[in-house]
């Protein structure tokens, strides 16, 4: 992966930033925190559970983590303005640094919406499963709607088969897989995100596209309210985002 990425400003807990983000962030933030509550659960580990945050960002699931009273570590391919990270480096080079696995092994790897920024994917899973202790687990998301973001550095929209193949094929078995979110969430992400311009100054034109403009902010607050979603069932094939857990096959 290219080294020299542009300074982004990345969310450093997660709460929605933007009326694009009401929809997928509450929806990450739910699955996310439930899985690290179990895994790190007392009792899971007789000495204080090792965490490794890959592509850790702004860091905005530290507190949760140190919470459950794990030890944290950061992995990112550039510090952010403000935030130490202990481990600096693409996490799909051929081999990370060796401080990552002395550090280790994890109880836990944490990968959050960075599948999609990480070209390499043969050596990223390779590089998660050597850290990962026998008994460990992976949390990874990945959005499957969303706009580009951290250009140039969007490089896809993963379906659940290809995270399938690809922990499979490396050595790891599934243990919880679930889209989350529905057609409506995908809508309201979409709308948040559109605008209607008229093509000509006519007052047809006009009149049309303020008669979307209206109707656009009507079904877009229906949605962030989720009376639609909580009234009407979508059971189509769209959805915002990836969700799974994933273990050793061999342990």
């Amino acid at each position: 992966m290219p080294d020299g990425r542009p300074q982004i400003e990345r969310r450093s807990d997660y709460l929605p930033r933007s009326p694009q983000d009401g929809f997928i962030v509450p929806l990450l933030k739910v699955a996310i925190e439930v899985q690290i509550d179990r895994l790190l659960s007392p009792g899971q580990s007789k000495n204080a559970p090792r965490v490794l945050d890959a592509g850790c960002g702004a860091q905005p699931c530290r507190a949760r983590v140190e919470k459950t009273g794990a030890s944290y570590y950061s992995l990112d391919v550039c510090a952010q303005s403000g935030v130490k990270v202990d481990f600096i480096a693409p996490i799909d080079e051929k081999r990370l640094p060796k401080s990552i696995y002395q550090s280790g092994p994890y109880d836990l790897i944490l990968c959050s919406d960075v599948l999609e920024h990480v070209a390499e994917w043969d050596n990223l899973f390779a590089n998660f499963y050597h850290p990962l202790a026998p008994s460990g687990h992976i949390i990874l998301t990945s959005p499957h709607f969303f706009s580009l973001h951290e250009e140039p550095y969007d490089f896809w929209r993963p379906t659940p088969y290809s995270i399938r193949y690809f922990a499979q094929k490396h050595g790891f078995a599934i243990e919880t897989e679930a889209p989350l979110g529905t057609g409506w969430d995908v809508l309201g992400t979409l709308l948040a995100r559109q605008s209607f311009l008229p093509r000509t100054r006519s007052f047809t034109s006009r009149f049309v596209n303020r008669a979307c403009q209206v109707m656009q902010r009507w079904l877009f607050a229906l949605l962030r309210s989720r009376r639609l979603q909580d009234t009407v069932v979508d059971r189509g094939p769209f959805y915002l985002a990836n969700f799974f857990v994933l273990r050793k096959a061999d342990a």
